[in-house]
């Protein structure tokens, strides 16, 4: 809870049944929700990037094998 007229340094946290803003409470949420839906459509994208250029690469090597059989060798060999 940010107080009016106080510095952050006297932030609480209150529990919800000790607030009488239940449409602020709504936004807030609904917020924090949409925020975490960007940042995870963010990382998927990312990890889809980092993918695609490995494919890439790999693609372009003459001895290309799957990005799964490639881990599954390298896994396989790290626990031999």
């Amino acid at each position: 809870m940010k107080w009016k007229g106080y510095p952050h340094s006297d932030n609480t946290w209150e529990p919800e049944e000790h607030l009488e803003c239940p449409g602020l409470i709504k936004a807030f949420e609904d917020d924090r929700l949409k925020t975490m839906e960007i940042e995870k459509e963010k990382e998927k994208e990312k990890s889809k990037e980092t993918v695609d250029v490995y494919f890439i690469n790999q693609k372009r090597k003459k001895n290309y094998l799957p990005f799964n059989a490639k881990m599954l060798i390298y896994l396989c060999f790290i626990l031999t």
